[in-house]
């Protein structure tokens, strides 16, 4: 329990710690959880937090406790139906692969046929946003084989490779 929990949400009544927590390798995303009360209204807080190289984030979502029950009756039918599908018949590893190929692939071809520099920034800023988020998304999931994985820290590798010496090149030696 913080001094911010409290000035944002209210008094924290009891703090039930941390749900679930995620790398995305250079930052955390994580979401807790709260009993708070706030003029005379009891509450069930998630917080969400986030940080990142430059950047944070902190989100609080409120359930009043008396919608709590609908909460716990969406949370026992969604387990209910989880249980009852089939089992999923497509590869993950390879589908982690294609979508990392394909990022690759466009940020390459934008970047060769480009003749300015601002879009060749954004497409490098853009790839390396999708880059990451598929390798947090895909990293740790148990379908995801070692070669797959391996691949998924090239790709980035071969599109910066590819990208930034000519963002560089006309960047800098064709603006003099």
């Amino acid at each position: 329990m913080s001094i911010i929990d409290r000035f944002f949400v209210g008094n924290v009544i009891k703090d039930f710690g941390t749900v679930d927590e995620k790398s995305i390798g250079i930052g955390k995303m994580k979401h807790s959880a709260m009993l708070v009360e706030k003029y005379g209204k009891l509450s069930f807080v998630i917080k969400s937090s986030a940080w990142a190289f430059l950047g944070a984030s902190v989100s609080y979502h409120k359930i009043p406790l008396d919608d709590a029950a609908k909460l716990r009756e969406f949370i026992s039918e969604s387990e209910s139906i989880a249980k009852n599908l089939p089992p999923l018949n497509y590869d993950i590893s390879k589908l982690a692969f294609q979508y990392s190929l394909i990022t690759t692939v466009i940020a390459v071809a934008i970047n060769l046929l480009a003749q300015n520099s601002g879009i060749m920034f954004l497409t490098i800023f853009l790839a390396f946003f999708f880059h990451v988020n598929q390798f947090a998304e895909f990293r740790n999931h148990p379908d995801v084989h070692t070669k797959t994985r391996m691949f998924l820290l090239i790709f980035p590798l071969i599109t910066f490779l590819i990208s930034i010496p000519r963002f560089c090149y006309f960047t800098f030696v064709l603006n003099q």
